[in-house]
C-alpha cells in the first residue's frame, strides 16, 4: 500500500510523539475510526415530510408538468 505524503507524515509525527505506539496499530486505529464514521453517515435516513396542497383551478398534475418543462 502506498500512502500519500501528508498521511505518511502524520503517522510518523504521531509515532514519534508516542514512542510505545506501533505503526501497524496506529494505521489500524485510524482506518477503523474512518470506517466507523462512514458507516454512521450511511445509516442516516433522509426523510421528507409531505403536506397537502390544493392546485389552482385548471391546473392539474399534467398541466403542472408541462409548465415545469417550459422553465
Amino acid at each position: 500500500m502506498t500512502l500519500e505524503s501528508d498521511v505518511a507524515d502524520y503517522i510518523q509525527e504521531t509515532i514519534s510523539k508516542n514512542k510505545g505506539l506501533k505503526e501497524k496499530d496506529l494505521i489500524n486505529k485510524l482506518l477503523r475510526s474512518g470506517m466507523n464514521t462512514v458507516s454512521a453517515k450511511a445509516e442516516a435516513v433522509f426523510k421528507i415530510e409531505g403536506f397537502k396542497s390544493e392546485l389552482q383551478p385548471r391546473i392539474d398534475a399534467a398541466t403542472l408538468e408541462e409548465l415545469l418543462d417550459e422553465i
